[in-house]
């Protein structure tokens, strides 16, 4: 299945990359969607944590410490290494 990215104006793209990308707002707690604040630390469900083992667009280490910024119980929260197949021609990068 291929999937196809939202055509976003480019106007609210823009303000989202800044807001998520380089003011770190939902991991701040500080995200506004649809109205309401949106915060990490109100993901309280299992969750597992899939980092790539040679991703260099997002590292294990960052994927990883997303832990730290949910509400999951540390004892419900499942942290993966995938191994990446260098000849499929994929950079590394989990999609």
């Amino acid at each position: 299945m291929v999937r196809k990215p939202i055509d976003l104006p480019g106007r609210w793209y823009m303000q989202t990359i800044v807001q998520l990308s380089k003011e770190n707002r939902f991991a701040k707690g500080s995200f506004m969607g649809l109205g309401r604040r949106l915060n990490p630390k109100d993901i309280a469900c299992p969750v597992d944590l899939l980092a790539g083992e040679s991703d260099d667009i997002t590292t294990k280490e960052q994927v990883f410490d997303a832990e730290k910024y949910l509400g999951t119980p540390k004892n419900r929260i499942e942290k993966k290494l995938a191994g990446m197949n260098p000849s499929a021609g994929d950079g590394g990068t989990l999609i």
